[in-house]
């Protein structure tokens, strides 16, 4: 084990257990893992709890998979064993926002599910039908409702945004609540004590609140994913509002660290990180601005991992970031 001085802080404070669920599954699982290993030979509790992401799919959803190829089961299994090292567990986005019928009988998605259940995973949906698939084909898989069923379920103005939630707990074992709800403690606050470990909220939500258009945006980038990433991208459609400084500072749905302290005062303690497919320096960036104390431990680890990168990278040229660490 390597010793840290004393003084030396390697979190942010905070009032108590702090869940993190960030994007490395499929898409940043080399930086991942290699800091999960670092932060085990140091002797200090993991950074995060749960990876998310998925290979792509029929079902999945978002933003697009980094791994694009049919991958095998031998080779799902590694990748689920590399953070089952870890005990960190795999959530899958599944979060297509419309699937047919038929679609539930996707022979390479019901694969997924199977590797996926043998360790104990979660899956991120939408569409309530593919939650009752999985719940009856695969019961071991916990099912997570996704922050885009909020989105695209409550219209402007919907009076009973908690009743919302607390349906959706019915059929799923947790759900993602709408930032705009999470940082009003009118609103989070009228969630029931018992439920609120059920429920789990993006801190960096980029989106500026309530947007109208943000259902569309979801369906554009799913469509240009599943056609293949070809072509531009739909950028947002309310840019100018989101870079204008003045008017984000005013208006935004950020959870910024005093935020997350209250909420997890409150019972509200699983947090999730956006950003899948984020180049490594901003993943890292991610994560010393919620996790890591930016100013400890985390500078010289961080030097660490982009010298053990580069030097990956020398030995194996066709390292991904999606690798898995030799």
């Amino acid at each position: 084990m390597i010793p840290i001085q004393e003084d030396f802080e390697v979190y942010r404070e905070r009032p108590g257990f702090t869940s993190w669920k960030v994007p490395a599954f499929c898409n940043n699982d080399w930086i991942a893992l290699t800091l999960l290993d670092m932060c085990e030979e140091i002797g200090v509790e993991q950074p995060f709890h749960v990876a998310y992401g998925t290979p792509q799919c029929l079902w999945a959803g978002g933003r697009p998979s980094a791994i694009r190829q049919k991958m095998t089961e031998a080779e799902l299994e590694r990748y689920f064993e590399a953070y089952d090292r870890h005990g960190v567990k795999v959530a899958l986005t599944l979060s297509r926002l419309s699937l047919n019928t038929s679609d539930l009988k996707d022979p390479y998605c019901n694969m997924i599910l199977d590797v996926a259940e043998r360790h104990g995973a979660e899956a991120i949906v939408v569409e309530n039908k593919l939650a009752r698939h999985i719940r009856k084909t695969h019961p071991g898989i916990r099912l997570i409702g996704s922050l885009d069923k909020p989105i695209i379920d409550l219209s402007p103005g919907y009076d009973d945004e908690t009743g919302y939630y607390l349906r959706n707990l019915e059929l799923y074992d947790e759900v993602v609540v709408r930032c705009e709800y999470a940082i009003d403690p009118e609103l989070i606050g009228q969630l029931p004590e018992d439920c609120r470990d059920r429920v789990e909220v993006i801190v960096n939500q980029i989106c500026i609140p309530n947007c109208p258009d943000c259902r569309k945006h979801i369906g554009a980038i799913e469509e240009w994913n599943h056609e293949g990433c070809h072509g531009q991208c739909q950028v947002c459609f309310h840019a100018d509002v989101a870079s204008d400084l003045k008017r984000r500072l005013k208006a935004n749905v950020f959870i910024s660290t005093r935020r997350i302290n209250q909420l997890v005062e409150m019972g509200v303690y699983k947090m999730k990180i956006g950003g899948r497919n984020a180049p490594i320096p901003k993943f890292l960036d991610l994560l010393s601005t919620y996790v890591f104390e930016p100013s400890g431990a985390f500078i010289p680890m961080r030097v660490a991992m982009s010298n053990d990168y580069r030097t990956a990278m020398q030995r194996n040229p066709r390292l991904a970031p999606w690798s898995l660490p030799e």
